[in-house]
């Protein structure tokens, strides 16, 4: 509970922001634009060997304020939003409360669940990779994990290929538990509405793409496809059954003791 409470937030812009002024882009191809700011990036880190180096500092090295991104940082026991991410959704002063908790709420939580899974779970407080958890505790949450690899592992996405369960885990424990966190909240609201929490939820994943580009996701990205976000995510959860009369024998029923929640 400490390091939950004690979890640093770098919002939008950090106090010390990386001067990128010193490198020269004269006459370089795009290419060679990229290159020139990786070994820039490289110098830099380099340099910070056996410093102490602030959260803002670490995470705005990594991911620029500009990159539409969002990142847990278990060793400095930290999350960051950058303020792309938050344009990208628009005016969140105009937000419905059902679409803040489904967009905003929900990546919050995301990043927030991974300082406590199978990577961050490794790390305490004070960003030291140790076992600070007992042996029951350590026993049980890789129990649950191995439900959500195994679940995972299951499923064909086309024929003959499957997901590969330990590969997408994480993500899918972060993506689970956020909406596990987020319904919590929600059930303060009596006039919640979850349809267009679900909406707004979905949404955010639809796109379009094609076999080529699915395939190549597989075997590259720790995140599960994006149908598998909103399918296996919101199946794990009773407000989704209630709010659809979701039914047993129905294609998105998922019996309560084959969910795999992690918390």
């Amino acid at each position: 509970m400490q390091k939950l409470m004690d979890l640093n937030l770098i919002l939008l812009y950090g106090d010390n922001p990386v001067d990128y002024s010193s490198v020269d882009f004269s006459g370089k191809s795009v290419a060679e634009m990229f290159m020139a700011l990786e070994a820039f990036r490289f110098r830099r880190d380099a340099a910070l060997v056996g410093e102490t180096v602030l959260p803002d500092q670490h995470a705005f090295t990594w991911m620029p304020t500009m990159a539409n991104n969002a990142r847990a940082f278990p060793e400095l026991n930290a999350l960051m939003f950058t303020v792309a991410i938050v344009d990208d959704y628009g005016d969140v002063s105009k937000m419905s409360r059902e679409e803040l908790y489904a967009t905003i709420g929900y990546v919050l939580a995301h990043e927030i669940s991974h300082n406590f899974d199978e990577n961050g779970s490794k790390v305490d407080i004070n960003g030291l990779e140790r076992d600070w958890w007992t042996e029951e505790e350590q026993a049980a949450f890789e129990a649950r994990v191995q439900k959500v690899v195994d679940y995972f592992s299951g499923i064909s996405v086309f024929e003959g290929v499957n997901v590969d369960g330990r590969v997408v885990s994480a993500e899918a424990t972060a993506d689970i538990t956020a909406v596990q966190a987020i319904l919590r909240l929600a059930r303060q609201h009596e006039d919640f509405d979850y349809d267009a929490f679900f909406r707004y939820y979905a949404k955010q994943y639809a796109y379009f793409s094609n076999y080529k580009w699915e395939l190549h996701i597989l075997g590259d990205d720790p995140h599960p496809l994006a149908y598998l976000r909103t399918n296996v995510v919101l199946q794990q959860f009773d407000e989704f059954n209630k709010t659809y009369d979701v039914q047993e024998g129905d294609a998105m029923y998922l019996a309560p003791e084959d969910r795999i929640l992690v918390w």
